[in-house]
């Protein structure tokens, strides 16, 4: 294998991406922890007989469920763009050995084994290192679905189905 990609990052795209890996990695969180909680506040709610308290866990719990994932998603994008040595342009080298990234200011290369997991979104591939620390490759920097699709068979045979 060897691919070509190239891409301009732009907040949107970026944004999607991390909402879209923010949501898969804080899944367990809002499933488990908030219900939880908002639970205890319910219960303390009805052992005072207090509504208050009752509405206010079940407009805490929705509000951390709907808006949490967005307001994560934003601040990495901020947090993305406010390192200036990432550049805009970007420049990936795709090799059965290794992965090559070059922007308007640096230049890197990573062997395969540093990727622990991947994850497939519609408009990127996100290779993850661990939790936290991932790369973006956005899809519109193929040539064609046929270099996708060779892209996505190469990380199922390196490191197996998408996360």
């Amino acid at each position: 294998m060897n691919i070509i990609v190239e891409f301009d990052q732009d907040r949107s795209s970026v944004y999607k991406c991390m909402k879209f890996y923010g949501g898969k990695v804080h899944s367990r969180f809002l499933r488990l922890v908030v219900p939880t909680v908002c639970l205890f506040i319910a219960l303390a709610g009805l052992a005072l007989t207090n509504e208050k308290l009752l509405y206010l866990a079940l407009v805490l719990g929705a509000a951390i469920v709907y808006v949490g994932p967005s307001v994560d998603a934003w601040l990495s994008t901020r947090r993305h763009f406010s390192n200036p040595s990432l550049g805009n342009g970007v420049r990936f080298e795709l090799t059965d050995e290794k992965l090559s990234s070059q922007t308007d200011v640096s230049a890197s290369t990573a062997e395969w084994r540093l990727f622990t997991k991947w994850m497939e979104s519609p408009e990127a591939f996100l290779l993850i290192i661990r939790k936290g620390r991932f790369l973006i490759i956005l899809k519109c920097g193929f040539q064609d679905e046929n270099q996708i699709a060779e892209f996505r068979q190469f990380l199922v045979s390196r490191m197996g189905k998408a996360a």
